[in-house]
């Protein structure tokens, strides 16, 4: 029974320990704020469900019993595992990288905390001491976010220990609402709920400075679900029906007063609150989400049953891309929107399987007796806050997790009630002289599992930063003439690389990608050899190569492969690796620009343009392309069609690449003409660069006489700019002598 005692602790003090998860930074690894908390946490998962597995071998009380929420997770684990087998890259799917830190590895750990906390934390007791310690937790987290604004200097959006505004809001909109439920609890002193509101009022604070609309909107609908859930069915107490129906009320009217005041000067001039209440589908980052859906959209259509597998998005992306995300992020592994990742990852079965639990959720703590009705809406209310601001981000380990200790909970609550903590007569149990064999066995299985899954891979993530580091400070001390130093710097970098080439599996992609854009910034360097550059150049270019031979259709590989060719000067073959990149992402248009350019410095300009006028034509709206295609329509003579162009959009007229193409032909009455098309349709008097830029183009290219030329234009024509044309002129004979 001592080993019973013993297993059952490490199992408690496992499961306490998660909540401090949160506090985590580690400064020595690659995504600080990512890879120290979530290897922490899997390294607690494994020690305590080691000494969980041995206890429900021992004990058959602790063993799992079948309930609507169990079945539901395991049906979603179930549906996980085969939609990452047959999904596109089964090898992401499982250990996802150091950036996300998710993949299906995480979901078992996942589980096994469920399994474990669900079956041992079998009293209420000890659930409200686990929710008190992560209340506690949260006030920390309040605290240093306080202490942010104020070293800060009054700074908004601050993300405390999470590194991502998003990653707070939704922490702290969980404990508001946990912090609710235990106030709310039957026999509750008033000491208590004072305690709770005073950590109430520290969440809502830290959640306004986060200035993050989905948590905020998903708080203010949750509590407005559960204040009318209750006063619609609570029976027994007219004055908490009232006041619950004061509270939905005056949610409704502060809500709507923010609303229709937004253009008042209070809220305009209050950053936080003018971004709650400036909501706008043409804002850059909704809009880009909006047209990510859309491609994700085309995504599940393909896969309809089953999705890509986990991680896997960055391939629908690419396949699918959508030339408007021109002025966006350049790649998009995850569709800022937990419904459509799972849709894209698992498809319509794991997607069902997913909504699933949060109606078990619903329904187990319908049936909970243990709940009052209070406490069962402020969950329903938490539900439907969490579900609400997860259709505009994506979960992390703090929020998963959380949201696995609630159906943990649950789940744990309902055994309760059931009487299901003592094991049938007819269960089999382990004789006693096995006990000592299993507890022997759970140390092993830990030891073990630590190792495998974590130990190597924290190894790689810490000596990634420090290659980074290496490498950047070898730059340094290249630019302070401290060469030797440098080289030897570089060298250690490169050790360091080759190093994680040879083991990683979790960050394999990440590592190679670094590796080239670090050769890349070498090559420009003058204090390292042409053979180490080489080196750097043929090493980093095998290890993106391994990975394209693993995922042959990740269109980001053979964009980097592409841009490492022709940052080491091998033109040829990245333009043979452009191409293979547009045949898996074809209208992605920072490819094809680059595609365009080296065909064009290759004399192919016919074909330089006909790549133009596509990019151009998928989506009229960039400007750079439209740049770029007025360009080469000058170098292959349709100046009047380049004219046209440059008519519907004067602004690219002022481009120095379309006067400089302008210039170089000779037409130089054209070039003044595109200039005062630009300069006079936008109204550019004001923009002194805008209107000095034909005569810097000049002067770039040593053609002094004609800068001054243009300048003395300038001041027969616009005489209120006399000051600044002769300041220009003065320059330009400076220049001269």
């Amino acid at each position: 029974m001592q080993i019973e005692k013993i297993l059952r602790g490490i199992v408690v003090v496992g499961v306490f320990a998660l909540p401090l998860v949160v506090l985590i930074v580690s400064s020595s690894m690659y995504f600080p704020y990512i890879t120290g908390k979530n290897f922490t946490f899997r390294i607690l998962v494994e020690v305590f469900f080691s000494a969980w597995l041995a206890l429900a071998i021992i004990n058959a009380q602790y063993r799992p019993r079948w309930t609507t929420l169990l079945l539901s997770v395991t049906v979603l684990m179930g549906i996980l595992a085969v939609a990452n087998i047959f999904g596109e890259n089964p090898s992401r799917s499982f250990w996802s990288n150091f950036e996300r830190m998710e993949g299906f590895i995480t979901y078992l750990h996942l589980f096994a905390y469920v399994l474990a906390a669900g079956t041992v934390l079998t009293t209420e007791r000890i659930w409200l001491w686990l929710w008190r310690t992560s209340l506690g937790v949260s006030v920390v987290i309040s605290l240093h976010t306080l202490s942010q604004f104020v070293s800060s200097g009054g700074d908004f959006r601050l993300a405390s220990t999470l590194g991502n505004p998003i990653y707070l809001a939704v922490y702290a909109m969980f404990h508001i609402f946990i912090a609710l439920v235990l106030a709310t609890r039957r026999d509750i002193r008033k000491g208590e709920q004072l305690t709770y509101l005073v950590v109430l009022t520290l969440l809502v604070i830290t959640l306004f400075f986060t200035a993050t609309r989905g948590a905020t909107l998903g708080l203010v609908g949750g509590l407005f679900i559960a204040a009318t859930g209750i006063a619609l069915t609570l029976r027994g107490s007219k004055t908490l029906r009232l006041s619950a129906l004061g509270v939905g009320v005056l949610i409704l009217i502060l809500a709507g007063g923010m609303w229709f005041a937004r253009d008042s000067t209070f809220i305009q001039e209050n950053r936080t609150l003018n971004r709650l209440t400036n909501i706008s589908l043409e804002e850059s980052n909704i809009s880009a989400r909006a047209i990510v859906w859309g491609m994700a959209w085309e995504g599940i259509k393909e896969r309809p049953i089953l999705g890509w597998g986990q991680g896997n998005f960055i391939a629908a992306f690419s396949k699918y891309y959508d030339s408007r995300m021109y002025q966006h992020e350049e790649w998009y592994d995850r569709t800022h929107n937990v419904l459509i990742d799972w849709l894209i990852a698992t498809g319509v079965l794991g997607f069902l399987a997913y909504i699933s639990i949060f109606l078990a959720l619903i329904w187990a703590v319908y049936k909970a007796v243990s709940f009052t009705l209070v406490q069962k809406w402020l969950v329903v209310g938490l539900l439907a806050a969490y579900g609400f601001q997860n259709l505009t981000v994506f979960d992390n380990i703090v929020s998963i997790m959380l949201f696995m200790t609630l159906v943990a909970w649950v789940y744990a609550m309902s055994r309760i009630e059931r009487h299901e903590d003592v094991g049938s007569a007819h269960t089999w149990e382990l004789p006693q002289k096995l006990y000592i064999p299993a507890a022997v066995g759970a140390v092993v299985l830990a030891v073990s599992l630590v190792w495998i899954l974590n130990l190597s891979q924290m190894h790689t993530a810490a000596t990634l930063l420090d290659a980074l580091r290496y490498a950047n400070t070898a730059i340094a001390l290249g630019q302070n003439d401290r060469e030797e130093e440098a080289v030897a710097y570089a060298q250690e970098s490169l050790g360091m690389f080759e190093e994680i080439d040879g083991t990683t599996t979790l960050g394999a992609q990440e590592a190679a990608e670094q590796w080239a854009l670090t050769s890349g910034k070498l090559f420009t360097v003058a204090w390292l050899s042409d053979e180490e550059k080489t080196q750097w150049y043929t090493e980093s270019l095998t290890a993106l190569e391994r990975r394209q031979e693993r995922a042959p259709r990740n269109a980001r590989v053979a964009a980097f492969i592409g841009a490492l060719h022709q940052a080491a000067g091998n033109t040829q073959a990245a333009r043979e690796k452009y191409e293979y990149t547009l045949s898996l992402t074809p209208r992605k248009q920072s490819i094809l620009t680059q595609l365009i350019l080296l065909e064009a410095n290759a004399g192919d300009i016919e074909l330089a343009r006909t790549h133009a006028q596509e990019m151009f034509q998928s989506e009229t709206s960039n400007d750079a392309a439209r740049m770029l295609y007025v360009a080469l329509l000058i170098r292959t003579g349709a100046v009047e069609q380049a004219f046209e162009l440059l008519k519907e959009a004067p602004q690219v007229a002022l481009d120095t690449n379309v006067l400089g193409e302008l210039i170089r032909n000779g037409l130089h009455n054209r070039a003044r003409e595109a200039w005062e098309l630009g300069l006079l349709r936008e109204n550019n008097l004001e923009d002194l660069n805008a209107v000095f830029v034909l005569a810097r183009t000049y002067a770039s290219r040593g053609d002094t006489q004609r800068a001054a030329q243009e300048v003395r234009y300038i001041a027969e024509t616009y005489p209120q700019l006399q000051e600044f044309t002769n300041a220009a002129l003065q320059e330009i004979q400076q220049a001269q002598q």
